[in-house]
């Protein structure tokens, strides 16, 4: 596997396995003392793939597709810190955690669906797809004890899992 599957792969496991980690860790999610790890470990993890990225991805000071998620990530951090510290306005707090990364998710895989290479596009698009259908399920079932239950599985699911199917198949020489 060359650097750019690497590279790939471990973004896709380690999203997986951050949203699993915090499915275990659930109990109490809309608590602070949860919140607040989970939000520093979430933190952590991504800023040290994005600087893996920058240092061992072929380009990537030039890629613009890295740049997209670069940004991806900030905004999703930014909703994020803004509803722990009770910034955003009380409406919109319940939307804000994987809603927001579920909208986000949608955006950046259809964004790499059509500017990275077209042996991934499939991959891409189906995430970006999964993601939407997530995001609306998320929104209608808000209350639903199957969602609240599985809800960060299923976005581990629809958001680790293909990034790192793409990092596993399609970069091996």
């Amino acid at each position: 596997m060359n650097a750019v599957g690497k590279i790939i792969a471990a973004w896709g496991l380690v999203i997986a396995l951050a949203w699993s980690y915090l499915h275990v860790d659930k109990i109490n999610f809309f608590g602070t003392g949860f919140t607040t790890s989970a939000m520093v470990w979430w933190t952590v993890l991504m800023v040290a793939l994005v600087l893996a990225t920058y240092k061992w991805f072929p380009n990537a000071k030039q890629n613009k597709v890295v740049h997209a998620w670069t940004l991806i990530l900030a905004v999703g951090l930014l909703v994020n810190y803004l509803n722990l510290y009770n910034i955003l306005p009380a409406s919109l707090q319940l939307y804000s955690y994987y809603h927001t990364w579920l909208l986000l998710g949608a955006i950046g895989f259809a964004y790499t669906a059509m500017k990275w290479t077209p042996k991934s596009a499939p991959i891409y698009w189906t995430a970006a797809g999964l993601n939407a259908l997530l995001l609306v399920y998320a929104l209608v079932a808000v209350t639903d004890p199957f969602f609240n239950a599985y809800s960060l599985l299923l976005a581990g699911l629809v958001q680790g899992v293909p990034t790192l199917v793409d990092g596993l198949v399609n970069y091996n020489g």
